[in-house]
């Protein structure tokens, strides 16, 4: 595996030891954090297919986690050295921005299927988990795309907007909709709880 390693050129360490790429990584924990809040009260939080709805908010937990942790990890870079590594062996090399592009198109589709699937799934409770459905559809496809490395899409992630990295600012707003939509419905769960403490008293 070693060897493997230096034959791609790449090897595990540190993705991104910045500020905000740390900062981002909490944002990736307080969203799993959350998330999986949502899961436990779930009981309490939904009023139909219960068990659907936390399963949801446990798969959403599980997958902010993992981005979180390979935020860090860097593992698209890893897949980007293979990918590299494999087109270089094939003799396709010099075609690899017709394999980037049809693979960002693949992504973009199965992306826009993902969400649509899930809306469609969820269609009678949508109100309780839009935001958080589509934050977690735009993550895994940035990510995804991120490891394409397109040029183009890589010159694109790395301009600035108010001094902000482009990919800062798409990565943070995925993650926010997850927070928005967890806080809205812990915040929702506890003022049903005040107002029952109320009516009991």
């Amino acid at each position: 595996m070693i060897t493997f390693f230096e034959t791609i050129g790449w090897s595990p360490g540190i993705g991104d030891p910045t500020i905000m790429g740390w900062l981002t990584v909490l944002a990736y924990f307080v969203s799993c954090w959350l998330s999986f809040k949502v899961y436990r009260q779930g009981d309490q939080i939904f009023h139909r297919i219960k068990n659907k709805q936390k399963f949801l908010w446990l798969a959403i937990a599980v997958a902010t986690l993992c981005l979180g942790i390979n935020k860090q990890l860097d593992l698209q870079t890893f897949f980007t050295a293979s990918s590299k590594y494999i087109f270089i062996e094939l003799g396709i090399y010099n075609n690899r921005r017709s394999f980037q592009e049809l693979f960002i198109v693949i992504v973009a589709m199965g992306s826009l299927v993902i969400c649509v699937g899930l809306f469609i799934e969820f269609y009678k409770v949508i109100a309780n988990h839009w935001l958080a459905i589509g934050g977690l559809v735009f993550l895994l496809a940035f990510v995804v795309i991120r490891a394409s490395s397109f040029h183009n899409v890589d010159m694109l992630l790395g301009a600035r907007v108010i001094g902000l990295k482009l990919n800062w600012i798409l990565e943070l707003s995925g993650i926010a909709l997850i927070i928005i939509n967890a806080v809205k419905l812990l915040r929702r769960q506890e003022l049903a709880r005040q107002r029952y403490y109320r009516k009991c008293a």
